[in-house]
């Protein structure tokens, strides 16, 4: 899992993690409501569990990368997807003066 973990960019995991999580926006996210009727102690149908089950994975994935980078950065690892592609040029190279 971690091999999988490491390959996934940083920033677009949690964008869409959270974004995923959060979703719809508007009237409220899904799993605001899912909780609230749990907490009201209604029954809820097949396809409210499927709704909890598909929000929450995007959000978990979002949580288990922060929580492997942070344990990367103690190690001072960098995961393999957060590298950049091309190392930096110094400011001493000027490739586009003659």
């Amino acid at each position: 899992m971690n091999k999988i973990l490491d390959k996934l960019a940083y920033g677009p995991t949690i964008f869409l993690g959270l974004v995923f999580f959060m979703m719809p926006f508007y009237p409220e996210p899904h799993l605001f409501e899912k909780a609230k009727i749990l907490m009201d102690g209604a029954v809820m149908e097949p396809r409210d569990w499927v709704d909890i089950v598909l929000h929450s994975t995007a959000g978990l994935v979002a949580l288990t990368k922060f929580l492997r980078n942070r344990e990367l950065a103690k190690l001072g690892l960098v995961a393999e997807g957060d590298r950049d592609s091309e190392p930096a040029a110094s400011p001493d190279q000027h490739s586009d003066e003659p």
